[in-house]
């Protein structure tokens, strides 16, 4: 049963089932649902159309009778002007994301392991180089722009004048444009709400590296076979091990054994 009324505490508390219409702010209607509780509700057709503009609130008391009033008669200066608050707000969500809004979202995922099905979280290291190829490649030139409106042309531009300086960092930057844009598609991106995938095609844009030709010198080979057992190997003195074929633990017993 539906009645319209002057809400007031008492008026809602005395209300079992049903709803009440307020009496003061169109469409603004207080239903008591079958768990009992009482929720605010907005009811009321768009001037000019036929579009029957139906809205939820939140819980009455947590939201009290001059909330809801207020509420309502935000969304009745839209409706009387024949403007879908809907439409608004969905219009303002595109502007306001932006490339460098989404991508501040996906760090926060990354921090928190939520941006892949991959169980280890991203090393310091990884997500030191995720930050560094945004700020120094993808921010400058599209951070400001929707991310809606970023086209494929946008990024294979974006990594072919990367290719002029260095192809490395240009296909570090495709790769990691194909893990945001593809995590803004995806399920685990659904607050972003990208549609397409413009990064799909990147993958085509592989550019040839050359190999690092650094040897070690005679210092270092010396240090790495006179080097006590207990030292540990660094990086530099692992070449040895990966050139030759030989995991790292046998490399460091050929080093015990030289020492002695």
């Amino acid at each position: 049963m539906t009645r319209k009324v002057t809400l007031s505490t008492a008026a809602i508390e005395a209300l079992r089932k049903g709803c009440i219409v307020d009496g003061m702010a169109p469409g603004l209607v207080l239903e008591v649902l079958s768990s009992g509780k009482k929720s605010w509700k907005y009811a009321r057709r768009i001037t000019g159309r036929k579009q029957l503009l139906r809205w939820t609130l939140g819980f009455f008391p947590a939201f009290p009778i001059a909330d809801a009033r207020k509420w309502a008669t935000n969304i009745n200066e839209q409706v009387e002007k024949g403007i879908n608050p809907r439409e608004v707000s969905a219009q303002q969500k595109r502007a306001e994301m932006t490339v460098s809004r989404a991508h501040q979202l996906n760090m926060e995922a990354v921090l928190d392991g939520r941006a892949s099905r991959a169980k280890p979280i991203n090393k310091p290291r990884t997500i030191k180089d995720k930050r560094k190829i945004f700020e120094l490649d993808i921010a400058p030139k599209i951070g400001k722009r929707s991310i809606y409106e970023v086209t494929e042309d946008d990024l294979v531009k974006l990594v072919n004048d990367k290719c002029k300086t260095a192809k490395v960092r240009a296909n570090r930057l495709a790769a990691e444009l194909k893990v945001f844009f593809g995590w803004a598609t995806g399920l685990r991106g659904r607050e972003i709400g990208l549609k397409v995938d413009p990064s799909k095609q990147l993958g085509d844009l592989k550019f040839p590296e050359k190999p690092r030709t650094r040897k070690l010198c005679q210092d270092e080979i010396a240090w790495y076979l006179k080097g006590p057992r207990d030292h540990p190997l660094p990086l530099s003195a692992a070449a040895p091990s990966a050139r030759c074929g030989h995991r790292p633990s046998a490399a460091r017993g050929h080093r015990a054994a030289h020492s002695d």
